[in-house]
């Protein structure tokens, strides 16, 4: 696994990507946050630069090659952001790890494992990329990747978004749903955390609703919620500006 550090001296930030993406997907934090932060993203196995070394991902063992990372990088204590996929790896980091986290900041994720019928449908995809490849994948899963304002009007971020997802090997993709799909229930941990907790959800994501959101971030001690307007999941993305700013008002809280 890959990781990629930003040239900032202040206490470590680590983002973690959501699928079917890379480590580019946080190119605009790097370029607004890296100055109050040492900024670190990774590319998870078979995605970016990062090869793929099973048919399956586990967010367990992507989580504890993350923590190998840091160890390597000499990051004891860190916050640490994970959106969807990069979430669900999060969630098994904290586990592993819960007295290195400073704080967490949830992104359009949950902690729930899937139901059976979320399941399945990962199953079907498994099966729909296999066979028609990667950019036929990304056409079936962008309209819910990003909200509607940016189906309509962001032209550019769905083209760049096409060629990314285009370039992951459908192992790859296949190898994550497999992972996300066999994921544990880790509501628990939410429940006892100890650091201060962000919750951000975009109004207009149709894969994890704000409400369903919400309701998350009351399981932990010290969590705060936020909407973002006119985005979908990859909140980051279609409303950088906003993203950074609520991302750097929960920085403030934890110093």
């Amino acid at each position: 696994m890959l990781a990629f550090e930003s040239t900032g001296t202040g206490p470590p930030l680590v983002f973690l990507h959501a699928f079917p993406l890379s480590h580019t997907m946080w190119e605009d934090q790097k370029n607004n946050l890296s100055q109050e932060v040492r900024l670190i993203t990774l590319d998870f196995p078979g995605f970016g630069q990062s090869p793929l070394k099973s048919s399956a991902s586990s967010m367990k063992t992507v989580a504890s090659q993350v923590l190998l990372v840091l160890d390597h990088l000499r990051v004891e204590k860190f916050v640490v952001a994970g959106l969807s996929m990069g979430g669900y790896v999060m969630l098994e980091l904290i586990s592993q790890a819960p007295d290195r986290i400073e704080g967490a900041a949830f992104l359009s994720t949950r902690a729930k494992a899937d139901s059976s019928e979320a399941r399945e449908k990962r199953f079907k995809n498994i099966e729909f990329v296999e066979r028609e490849g990667s950019a036929a994948f990304a056409k079936r899963i962008l309209p819910n990747l990003v909200g509607k304002t940016s189906l309509a009007s962001r032209q550019q971020l769905i083209d760049h978004l096409t060629r990314q997802i285009a370039q992951a090997s459908p192992q790859a993709i296949a190898a994550a749903l497999r992972g996300m799909a066999d994921r544990r229930d880790l509501t628990e941990v939410v429940r006892h955390l100890a650091c201060p907790a962000l919750f951000l959800a975009g109004e207009e994501d149709s894969f994890i609703p704000s409400t369903e959101m919400e309701n998350f971030s009351r399981l932990a001690p010290k969590g705060q919620f936020q909407t973002i307007p006119s985005a979908g999941h990859l909140i980051n993305l279609e409303q950088p500006k906003l993203f950074n700013d609520l991302f750097r008002d929960f920085l403030k809280t934890l110093r």
